[in-house]
């Protein structure tokens, strides 16, 4: 995947979006992850996921679009464990 950062604010925001990427699924990817406080040693992050499937894919996107979600699932809860750990 090739990336392009749109933007960067260290400890409040991080966006980027795909060039060019392996995977034949979708032509055009974007992420963005916003960190806002939550209280006393508390954070809450609000990631924005976008995509455009290829037009070859968009018929299939009833059967598609839940195997992304529990992709992105298991990546927050990857992201909550990683953060967990360095809490401490």
């Amino acid at each position: 995947m090739i990336e392009h950062f749109v933007a960067w604010d260290r400890g409040l925001r991080l966006a980027f979006f795909a060039e060019k990427m392996t995977t034949p699924l979708v032509s055009a990817f974007f992420e963005d992850y916003v960190i806002r406080p939550a209280g006393p040693g508390r954070a809450e992050l609000v990631w924005t996921v976008a995509f455009e499937p290829r037009l070859v894919f968009r018929p299939l996107m009833f059967a598609i679009r839940p195997r992304f979600a529990t992709m992105f699932d298991q990546a927050a809860d990857a992201l909550v464990r990683y953060a967990s750990a360095r809490a401490s």
